[in-house]
């Protein structure tokens, strides 16, 4: 099997590829090849998919306003093949996002300059228009976009059991949770101060929003002084105490709760 696509894909063109490599039977190892959008094709190959081109099912130039040629992939694969159901919500959220910045909708937002459709055109450009090479590239970057809307799939779970509390710190809120960016996920949503660990207990986090003026240096003492063998560690800018984790995952845990912690914040 061979997917094409046009010269120097676009971000809506490799995440097609990557949805129909990823879901469609036997499409896992198939070749990507690439042709000018001027080319004709053969929409009557059975053992070629076209991808942005050739005006055919997944080629949103034949008319297909609010389209692109990834939501016009996700469709067709959730129509008539079927997706994990433990997929589809982070695929929905990743595919809405390239269908937005495919069709302008995010060509205003700050920092456009270090976008993802930015870097993959840069990139074609410093690897002497190698369109197989921003392909790749492009696969990688949506690998690790689609876990981390996984993550937040899973934190919005997680999220519905939080703890909300007030302190001398301002609106705080704690939860056990295994999913990532969870201090952003709170300060955008009113909170200055964030407590969380993971289910397995070997990961204790306190954060505080930039700009909040908490020194978290009160909490260090009382932490020190409840659990003196604990590897937590108090970051020079007053605004995270961190116990355990990827990068020290040698240090003695904590033993506490996230409600106990709660109860020491309160406390101060």
């Amino acid at each position: 099997m061979t997917i094409l696509t046009h010269l120097r894909p676009h971000l809506d063109d490799v995440c097609g590829i990557w949805l129909l490599r990823r879901y469609l039977p036997g499409s896992r190892d198939a070749s990507i090849g690439f042709i000018s959008t001027n080319e004709k094709v053969d929409q009557t190959d059975e053992d070629t998919i076209h991808v942005g081109v050739g005006r055919g099912r997944f080629d949103e130039h034949k008319g297909d306003q609010g389209s692109c040629a990834a939501s016009l992939v996700l469709a067709f694969l959730e129509q008539e093949v079927g997706l994990p159901d433990g997929d589809r919500p982070a695929l929905r959220r990743l595919v809405d996002w390239v269908l937005k910045e495919d069709t302008g909708q995010l060509n205003t937002m700050p920092h456009r300059e270090f976008s993802v459709p930015v870097i993959l055109k840069s990139y074609y450009e410093i690897r002497e228009n190698d369109s197989l090479a921003v392909t790749e590239l492009g696969f990688e970057i949506l690998d690790a976009l689609f876990a981390a809307q996984r993550s937040l799939v899973e934190l919005e779970e997680d999220w519905k059991k939080r703890i909300e509390f007030d302190s001398s710190y301002g609106r705080g809120v704690g939860l056990v949770t295994d999913a990532r960016e969870v201090d952003s996920y709170a300060y955008s949503r009113g909170f200055d101060l964030v407590v969380y660990a993971n289910a397995a207990g070997t990961y204790h986090n306190v954060k505080a929003r930039t700009g909040s003026g908490i020194d978290l240096i009160a909490l260090r003492d009382k932490l020190k002084e409840r659990e003196p063998e604990a590897g937590w560690y108090f970051h020079h800018s007053g605004l995270m105490l961190i116990c355990g984790g990827l990068l020290a995952p040698d240090v003695k845990p904590s033993r506490l709760t996230v409600e106990e912690i709660v109860g020491l914040i309160k406390e101060i």
